[in-house]
């Protein structure tokens, strides 16, 4: 029982914690002729979206893993199959072999001839339409 209690005390703190900080937030506002504090969420949508970049590629003697700059948190899955693009133009397709809160790794399933993938290249899920 004691765990439990401790576990409710820890979470009641952060949770008062979070009011104090969004209270002096919204004092620091008023001080600034700010009308009031968004949350971060309002300007985005609460959905992961399925994009991110190249983070680098790790040459291995068996086969180039390409690092992601996100993964669980923009939706990414283990499995899932990625296009990776330069200026809307198609470089290759991944398949995510590793995917972490933050990270993910992908290898290659095919690379368009004469493209090489970079760091800062974009990454979405490939969908089908339908």
């Amino acid at each position: 029982m004691s765990v439990l209690r401790a576990q409710f005390i820890a979470f009641f703190s952060l949770l008062m914690a979070g009011s104090a900080l969004s209270y002096a937030q919204a004092e620091v506002a008023s001080e600034q002729g700010s009308a009031s504090i968004r949350p971060y969420f309002v300007e985005g949508s609460i959905f992961p979206s399925g994009r991110t970049t190249v983070f680098g590629v790790a040459q291995t003697p068996v086969t180039d893993v390409v690092i992601l700059n996100n993964g669980l948190d923009q939706g990414f899955r283990l499995g899932m199959v990625c296009q990776v693009s330069r200026s809307d133009q198609n470089v290759a397709d991944l398949i995510l072999v590793d995917v972490r809160d933050n990270r993910a790794a992908g290898l290659i399933l095919n690379l368009e001839n004469g493209q090489a993938i970079r760091s800062g290249d974009g990454v979405n899920i490939k969908t089908i339409n339908l």
